[in-house]
């Protein structure tokens, strides 16, 4: 009941009067005297309730931890009076903004006693957005009731809300809003509510004119996305958590997305997760129509994306489906531009109409990307829009601004290859400007995934001419090198020769010299100068032309290189010179700087090895410098630099030197790794030299490091073996500084250890290379038929050019294909004691100062021992050598056996005095494990009169010999199998004898010794015995190679075996003689077994002959097979005739 009361004062009596009952207006007509009271009452209106319109909270929501603070700390810091507070969700269709602002609001509706509004502005659904005036009414009708008149304008309405939330504290959540404008109208005024808006559209109007908080949904993070899942699935996700992140990964992490996979999941209750992800993987193309949910259109993936691509313009739109099929990952401006045909300014502006309405996101400052299921539905769009012809059109035109762009980046950052390309660059190509290296680097790294995706979309089609993929293949090999991935740089040559030699491009000479440059970097000098050396055969008869002249001295140059690294100083300098002189005359100044400097380089080598200083060339080396930093080539300026430190230390020039070496700029990100290691080795002598060799040590550490996780990305078995070209010097240093300054001998060890056989430390990757499959089942073929050819005496000169041509093709295959993968931790000293135990000690074989030392550890501790000169040890060991291979034959007259036999133990019990009298009264009655350097890999050690029936095994390194002591391997089926190959008479009746030691084996003889039944066999026995002929290539060790039934077995199918042996004894051949590399790598069959996985090889490092095999062969397993270890029977087998049994167990001693 109301009560109106009204008020008069008579003389000193105020009189009340009251109108009771009466409905309606109250009017007093005159004064009335007295106590009357008239009472005046209407009906009562109900009270009214705060709105409360937000819709039930989200099943399942996670995450969004750091968007809901956000959203937290807006609120805890608004103000209580003052403007409102807006804060505006955007991002891409799915992402859940509407799920985000929902739940947020229920979290925190409590602090709002007057109520929440919800509107759903309908800005990106089917039908037409919600207009202003029609949002303003509903807002009112729940505001100040339903029966009050609504205003009849836009700006009236605006003005009344504003007005009837001026006292009130309300939450407002306005979802799905299309743009500003349709928002601007409804917001409040002023006091203490707080809007929250959602949209596709990024609303920066809102944000500049209403000082509205923007807040970017991305999509969520692979926990958030496993969490989410897991709410929605249940059990099953947390039973299966690897399966659920995949699931999500399929989702794309979109929200909407993951929450229909949920759903899909769901019906599929029987299902593993594993197997629906299985299955799911396979259909990535069909996506979008896995995630209908069911024909929703307000769930369904592709249905939500079309209410975005429904508003824009023609321009926008059709950017966006060229975007949907673009080969690659993230595009700029200009290949925006270049790919649908535009000028810069239209491309840029379709650009900011997709980025509004979060169609595509920005990467950074220069490029967008676009989300693989709005990628789909983008070339859906296109499929269905787009004729093949516009289609190969526009893949043309981004390819070449690709290529023209690619080319003018790798120009900038290196000037010698300007005006080196095939191509007409002055093409009205829109590209970046590359203002400097830095900036062409940065641009090429960001962009050269999207060049290499291209090239295979347009690859076997006719959409560009040949030569400009030829071009393409060569950038993309420049990007790989530069980026350390040489195998991949190499294959990319490679193809880019296939191409240009097709088409007799004009660009063979420069792919040429960038796939020797790769080859160099990854330290494969001999490979190199073996492909240059023909390839100057051939230039020299192509005439006298400038560009012929060119391409020569240019050969020479990087010839000359390949002998630097070879260490062949006098052909180095010989080759360096001429091509010095032949880019003089052409008058090409950039190139001639270049080979002076290389001829410096030559020259400090030199005189380092020598022990002589060289000072006098500092000159040189600084003019050089200056010119070369003219002509834009810092990396090669400072390498002029760094040999003007080295060149000053010679000269005793300490301060001058060490300020030399300060004032130098840091390496930049594509500075080649040679070059960081000088740059180490530089820092090294300084620091040295001022009586600091820790810090010298320091340097070294970081240098060797540097070089450890470049291996890492070689991938190659060829470049990382190699690389340790690339280390010497320093590895050299380190060990010279761990002796000289008195460290201890386990220092000592441990720096060898850092340059010593690295490849044995990286996981081996067996891969299927079909085509390198098919190249060597070729040169099986054609040595067969070379052998057939000799046996018949027929010609063999065009059989053994194929043959020739073929294993140059499958040394390239070989060089491309990844096998190795990352590598393990160097073994710690306490590894290598706990290791050897009681009963072994390792002996680990260096050089400093042109003297053999040893490092002994034995019972916990280790010991430096210098022995004796390098030299002399050499030629005693050539010398042994040379005597046990005369020794070999089997029916060698009497007195020469004794002349012979005499010789040879005249230079074993030299060795003997220098290698192990020093040694053996530490090492008493232990096992020895032998890691040799250099020549000694060679030598028989059996021989030695104290290591007679000594057990003792041979490893490339300490970490090598530890690794293969760990080496697991899965049960085999077959305990022992027995090979025998053609050609060898004896093999039947040691095979007749073996059986009889191992009644279960498998035998192998014959016709039934064939490759794919012997790989077989390998792959399924613990030991392998094989006995057949057998040829070590020096040149190309993974073409080494065992004759079997149907041809040879390579070295190169051992190293595809995936659980081979445990043991291999290798009966007959050489095979264990191998070429040494540098950082003492072992080439060859044996390395490859090691490689692959076998922990114990038993070889011959010498020749053998067949009498003599048979013998030691039935010797060694009869004592294996009375349960002695691989090196204690082989220190039995070799005992009775050790100048003619030359065999030696490699790796470690089996069990």
């Amino acid at each position: 009941m109301s009560r109106h009361r009204y008020g008069c004062r008579v003389g000193k009596r105020r009189t009340d009067n009251e109108a009771t009952n009466v409905v309606g207006a109250v009017v007093q007509a005159g004064d009335v005297h007295g106590d009357i009271r008239i009472r005046v009452s209407q009906p009562q209106r109900p009270a009214v309730q705060p709105p409360r319109q937000l819709p039930s909270d989200v099943l399942g929501f996670s995450g969004r931890e750091t968007e809901i603070e956000a959203l937290d700390n807006l609120l805890g810091n608004a103000p209580d009076t003052g403007p409102v507070v807006i804060s505006a969700v955007s991002g891409m269709p799915g992402v859940g903004k509407t799920a985000l602002a929902v739940h947020w609001a229920h979290r925190v509706r409590h602090r709002f006693p007057d109520g929440d509004l919800y509107l759903d502005l309908q800005g990106y659904d089917v039908g037409q957005p919600v207009s202003a005036e029609d949002a303003l009414a509903s807002l009112l009708r729940t505001v100040v009731g339903g029966d009050e008149p609504l205003p009849p304008g836009l700006s009236e309405r605006a003005a009344r809300f504003r007005t009837a939330l001026a006292n009130r504290r309300m939450l407002v959540v306005l979802d799905n809003a299309r743009s500003p404008e349709q928002v601007r109208f409804l917001l409040p005024g002023t006091g203490s509510s707080f809007v929250l808006v959602t949209s596709r559209d990024s609303l920066a109007g809102l944000v500049s004119r209403h000082g509205a908080h923007r807040l970017d949904l991305d999509l969520l993070t692979p926990a958030e996305a496993v969490a989410l899942f897991g709410v929605l699935v249940g059990e099953r996700a947390m039973a299966e958590p690897a399966a659920a992140r995949l699931l999500c990964e399929w989702s794309g992490l979109l929200p909407l997305a993951v929450r229909v996979t949920a759903e899909m999941v769901n019906r599929y209750e029987t299902e593993t997760l594993a197997d629906l992800a299985t299955e799911l993987a396979g259909v990535q193309q069909d996506r979008l129509e896995l995630l209908d949910a069911g024909g929703d259109d307000r769930t369904a993936v592709s249905a939500v994306f079309s209410w975005s691509y429904r508003q824009l313009p023609d321009d926008a739109a059709r950017v966006f489906r060229l975007v949907g099929v673009a080969p690659g990952h993230a595009l700029d401006i200009f290949a925006v531009a270049a790919l649908a045909g535009m000028e810069l300014a239209v491309a840029r502006k379709a650009v900011r109409v997709l980025l509004q309405a979060h169609l595509v996101e920005r990467l950074d400052k220069t490029r967008i990307h676009i989300h693989d299921l709005v990628r789909s539905y983008a070339a859906g769009l296109h499929d269905a829009q787009t004729t093949a012809s516009e289609q190969s059109g526009a893949l043309g035109r981004l390819f070449r601004y690709y290529l023209v762009a690619g080319c003018r980046a790798i120009e900038a950052s290196d000037p010698r290859r300007r005006g080196r390309w095939s191509l007409n660059l002055t093409d009205v190509i829109e590209t970046p400007s590359f203002a400097d290296a830095d900036k062409a680097w940065t641009w090429l790294n960001d962009q050269h995934r999207n060049l290499a995706a291209i090239v295979d979309a347009i690859d076997g089609s006719d959409v560009v001419a040949a030569e400009e993929i030829s071009v393409a293949e060569q950038i993309l090999g420049l990007l790989a090198h530069q980026d350390g991935s040489f195998s991949t740089a190499l294959a990319r040559f490679d193809r880019a020769t296939e191409t240009a030699f097709r088409d007799k491009s004009s660009s063979l000479d420069t792919i040429w010299l960038d796939q020797v440059e790769t080859m160099l970097a990854a330290g494969m000098a001999d490979a190199a100068a073996e492909y240059l050396d023909e390839l100057l055969i051939q230039l020299r008869k192509a005439g006298r032309r400038p560009d012929v002249l060119h391409a020569i001295a240019s050969a020479e140059h990087a010839r000359s290189k390949c002998a630097l690294l070879q260490r062949d100083y006098w052909r180095a300098r010989r080759l360096v010179r001429s091509a010095a002189r032949r880019f003089a005359d052409l008058g090409d100044h950039l190139w001639h700087a270049v080979a002076k400097l290389t001829e410096l380089r030559v020259t400090t080598a030199a005189s380092t090895s020598a022990g002589t200083r060289s000072g006098a060339h500092l000159a040189e080396a600084l003019s050089l410098s200056r010119q070369l930093r003219d002509f834009g080539l810092l990396d090669d300026a400072d390498m002029a630099d760094l040999l003007a430190v080295r060149l000053e230390l010679r000269r005793r020039r300490l301060a001058s030197a060490a300020a030399r070496m300060s004032q130098l700029s840091p390496p930049r990100h594509n500075t080649p790794i040679d070059h960081h290691l000088l740059r180490r080795l530089a820092a090294a002598e300084v620091a040295e030299a001022k009586g600091d060799p820790a810090a010298a040590l320091r340097e070294a550490d970081v240098g060797l490091a540097d070089l450890d996780k470049a291996r890492d990305q070689f991938g190659g078995l060829d470049q990382v073996r190699n690389a340790a070209v690339h280390a010497q010097e320093l590895g050299e240093l380190a060990v010279r500084i761990a002796i000289e300054h008195d460290h201890d001998a386990t220092a000592v060890l441990l720096w060898a250890e850092r340059t010593r056989a690295q490849s044995n430390r990286h996981t081996f990757l067996p891969v299927d290379n079909p085509e390198l499959d098919l190249i060597i089942d070729d040169l099986r073929r054609v040595s067969r038929t070379l052998l057939r050819e000799r046996l018949d005496d027929m010609p063999t000169g065009d059989t053994e050019a194929r043959q020739r041509a073929l294993e140059r093709k499958a040394l390239r295959l070989g060089w491309r294909t990844r096998t190795l993968g990352t590598a393990a931790p160097l073994a710690r000293f306490d590894d290598i004691v706990e290791a050897l135990g009681d009963h072994h000690a390792l002996v680990e074989f260096l050089v400093h100062a042109n003297n053999l030392h040893a490092v002994l550890v034995a019972r916990g501790e280790a010991r430096l021992v210098a022995l004796g000169s390098t030299s002399e040890v050499q030629e005693i060991t050539w010398k042994l050598h040379l005597d046990m291979n005369a020794l070999a034959p089997d029916h060698l007259p009497e007195p020469l056996v004794k002349v012979i036999s005499g010789s040879a133990r005249k230079q074993a019990e030299r060795l003997d005095r220098i290698l192990m009298t020093a040694l053996l009264d530490i090492v008493e009655d232990l096992n020895l494990v032998l890691v040799p350097t250099g020549a000694l890999f060679a030598l028989p050690w059996g021989c030695l009169p104290s290591l007679r029936r000594r057990p003792t095994t041979v490893a490339p390194s300490a970490n090598a010999w530890l690794n293969a002591t760990r080496r697991g391997r899965q049960p085999a089926g077959e305990s022992v199998v027995l090979v025998s190959g053609p050609g060898l008479p004896w093999t039947k009746s040691e095979t007749k004898r073996l059986t009889s030691l191992y009644p279960g084996a498998l035998v192998l003889s014959g016709d039934e010794a064939r490759i794919d039944a012997v790989l077989h066999a390998l792959e399924h026995s613990e030991t392998a015995h094989v006995a057949a002929h057998g040829h070590h290539e020096s040149a190309t060790p993974m073409l080494s190679r065992l004759e079997l039934a149907d041809g040879p077995l390579f070295a190169h199918h051992i190293t595809r075996l995936r659980n081979p042996p445990r043991h291999v004894v290798l009966a007959a051949g050489q095979l264990a003689l191998h070429r040494v590399g540098p950082g003492d790598e072992i080439l060859g069959f044996a390395a490859a077994l090691l490689t692959a996985g076998t922990t114990t090889i038993t070889a011959a490092v010498t020749k053998v002959g067949d009498a003599a095999t048979h013998r030691t062969m039935l010797d060694y397993h009869r004592a294996l097979a009375a349960g002695a270890t691989a090196a204690q029977a082989l220190a039995v087998a070799t005992a009775p005739d050790p100048f003619r049994r030359p065999f030696v167990i490699f790796g470690a001693d089996s069990l």
